[in-house]
């Protein structure tokens, strides 16, 4: 009875906001941490989050943990959260780390006696999910850590290879805090959580009748640079030959994303080049291939696989290891993978 209790508190406090502002609850009253390094969201404002939830330990648990932490741990502005899902105690959860080989000093450390802040925050059904928080509390991305890339030699996980804390308010850093006056902050917000189109279109809608033209005009430049620079960081990676494709891939559909409503840009220009020369790789088909017929799989069977019949729980799972087979090492045979394991 307590646990639902919780639960229905916890949802009351998530789901009770905003839908557009999915701020963190504050986990003083749900989450236990060690004693030397607790985590007071109040304390932490200005400092992107990454919390990640354990629920059981598998094989991969270990190295996919500690590449996110090789990536994240010498980030000053960057905070790497672990909780013990369903623990009784901080030394057992000390433990678990310990056996996981984490470094206590890259990581602030806590436990979950109910479990019911994750199933509050991202649901039950999950695979070691992630909550990724920007530098003003709020969720900017909820996902799954325990996914990995099938074809390589070590595994490499999709959470620690793309930088989360790009996303977790990399403007209010690049910015100079005060260089524009307060009325420019919802331009900026909107910038920071990803919507740059809507962002940049709001710039030259005031740039019309604002006194401040001159002002929104460095705005809407040292939004473009900042773009630019990210574009030319992700075509690298796109147009580096040794790096598995799968991994490109992502990078190309990450810039396609970017550009759909920014193609006038100047930055826009080169990355448009380089997505159609990338396009006419033949790994390239293979990808849009799986992709296809994943959609199709996801379209005809669903996605709540808590809601299947076990008949049709046994034709999806046939359906995504056919997938699997015939377009291998492939994005979305990473995907069907990971859905497999559920």
């Amino acid at each position: 009875m307590k646990q639902i209790m919780i639960c229905v508190i916890m949802v009351t406090l998530f789901w009770g906001l905003k839908a557009e502002e999915k701020t963190l609850p504050d986990p003083d009253n749900f989450l236990i941490f060690q004693k030397d390094k607790p985590l007071h969201l109040k304390n932490v404002r200005g400092k992107g989050i990454l919390m990640i939830f354990c629920q059981w330990h598998a094989a991969w648990s270990g190295p996919m943990l500690k590449q996110v932490e090789q990536k994240y741990k010498d980030n000053p502005n960057f905070l790497l959260v672990i909780i013990k899902n369903k623990c009784s105690s901080m030394t057992d959860a000390n433990i678990y780390f310990k056996d996981l080989g984490l470094d206590p000093k890259a990581w602030i450390m806590g436990y979950d006696k109910t479990g019911a802040y994750m199933n509050a925050v991202v649901g039950d059904n999950k695979i070691w999910p992630y909550i990724l928080v920007n530098t003003k509390g709020k969720i900017v991305e909820i996902g799954t850590s325990g996914t990995y890339r099938t074809g390589t030699n070590p595994r490499k996980f999709l959470i620690a290879l793309d930088d989360k804390s790009a996303l977790c308010g990399n403007l209010t850093s690049l910015i100079p805090q005060g260089k524009y006056p307060e009325e420019f902050s919802n331009i900026i917000d909107l910038a920071e959580i990803g919507a740059y189109a809507d962002a940049l279109k709001k710039i030259d809608s005031k740039r019309k009748k604002s006194k401040l033209k001159e002002l929104l005009k460095e705005l809407r430049n040292d939004i473009c640079e900042i773009l630019g620079q990210s574009v030319d960081e992700d075509l690298k990676k796109l147009k580096n030959s040794e790096l598995d494709f799968t991994e490109r891939y992502e990078k190309y559909i990450k810039i396609e994303k970017l550009l759909k409503d920014l193609k006038k840009e100047k930055f826009s220009k080169k990355a448009l080049i380089a997505l159609k020369k990338f396009s006419k790789q033949p790994q390239f088909a293979k990808e849009k291939a799986a992709e296809k017929e994943y959609t199709r799989i996801m379209k005809k069977y669903g996605q709540n696989y808590d809601h299947f019949s076990s008949r049709d729980r046994g034709k999806r799972q046939k359906a995504l290891m056919k997938l699997v087979k015939k377009y291998p090492n492939t994005k979305y045979a990473k995907v069907a993978t990971d859905d497999l394991g559920r």
